[in-house]
Parts: structure tokens; C-alpha cells; sequence
């Protein structure tokens, strides 16, 4: 399943500031649920528009330097500015051991139902959306499968779906062949 942009739209209403943030961020760097909780603001380049991810899940994942889109840019301004343009710390601080917030699950849950969301979109459905656009758009596996942070393409691949547009465009295809249909012929019977 994939959080696209009218699961967005539906759930912006419902999420508190801190949430779509994430989920924005996520579906626009292809970024972990971690990775998006953990930014610094010492590992973003803003002149070159990139983010140094430090921690990812697998080796691959780490020192990847995802490009920033001009949404999420707009997100870190605000909230760089709103903190007093630090040099460093965390893009989403909360209490705890990590000093950073940790999860957006809770009061995505509630989002999602008010929205009237199925249960099986989660916030890490917004790294698929980003996977299967990236996909859609550059046809070009091995680009999508390091920024994605992926060692092999074959695990890059299970993030890429079929859009809504895309199967119906396959249906048009498949519907505009000049198929003969030789139910209607009589079968000639051997003797």
C-alpha cells in the first residue's frame, strides 16, 4: 500500500503539525520512519539542497545523501526558523533518552480512522509512495535502489506498485488490441 497524495490530503486535516512533517518528508526522500525522526540540522546541505543520512537501517542505508525536494526545503526552513536556526540538533525534538521524537504511530492511527483510511496504511507506506513514483518516473531501478538505501533491486522493486493510472492505462492497452474472436467461427471437426 502506498500513502499517495490523496491519502495526504485526506489525513492533513487530522495530523498535528510534528506527523505531516514526517510523512511528507518520508514521501519525498523515500526516507525511513527513523530516519525522518532522526535528522540533524548539521547533516543537511542546504546550499546543494541534500541530507547526510547518518543512521539507516542497513549499511547501504547509511552515509546516502538523498536530495531534498523543494517541499520538504520549505518544512526545514520553517522549522529551523522556529527553533532559532540552530547549527545543530535534532529536526524533530521531543523528551525522552533520544532527545528526539520517536514515533508518529499513535496519533497517526487516530488520523487515519478519523480520515476513514484503511488500517493497513501505516506512515512507512509514504516510503513506498516514494519508491514506486521514483520508479514510475526515472524507470531506473539502480538510482531508486541507492537512494532508497537498498543493497540488491530485487528488495527495491517490492517497494514499486502499480498507481491507479498506470493499471488503468495497462486496461486501455490491453483493451485497444484487435483480438479476432474466433468463439463465434464454427470449430471445424476432424474426421
Amino acid at each position: 500500500m502506498v500513502l499517495d497524495d490523496l491519502a495526504e490530503a485526506k489525513l492533513t486535516s487530522y495530523l498535528p503539525e510534528n506527523a505531516l512533517d514526517v510523512v511528507r518528508i518520508m514521501r519525498d526522500t523515500g526516507g525511513r520512519n527513523g530516519e525522518a525522526l532522526s535528522m540533524r540540522w548539521e547533516h543537511i546541505d542546504w546550499e546543494r539542497g541534500l541530507y547526510a543520512v547518518q543512521r539507516g537501517k542497513t549499511k547501504a542505508a547509511r552515509r546516502r545523501f538523498p536530495p531534498l525536494s523543494s517541499r520538504v526545503l520549505q518544512i526545514l526552513n520553517r522549522r529551523h526558523l522556529a527553533q532559532g536556526m540552530p547549527s545543530q540538533g535534532w529536526v524533530f525534538p521531543g523528551i525522552g533518552r533520544t532527545g528526539h521524537l520517536q514515533s508518529i504511530n499513535t496519533v497517526f492511527s487516530k488520523a487515519r480512522a478519523k480520515a476513514g483510511l484503511p488500517r493497513e496504511l501505516v506512515p512507512y507506506c509514504a516510503r513506498h509512495d516514494a519508491g514506486s513514483f521514483l520508479m514510475e518516473r526515472t524507470g531506473n531501478p539502480k538510482i531508486v535502489m541507492e537512494l532508497m538505501g537498498h543493497r540488491q533491486v530485487s528488495t527495491t522493486m517490492r517497494y514499486t506498485h502499480l498507481r491507479e493510472e498506470q493499471v488503468n492505462s495497462l486496461r486501455e492497452a490491453i483493451n485497444s488490441r484487435q483480438i479476432p474472436d474466433f468463439t463465434a467461427q464454427k470449430r471445424h471437426k476432424p474426421n
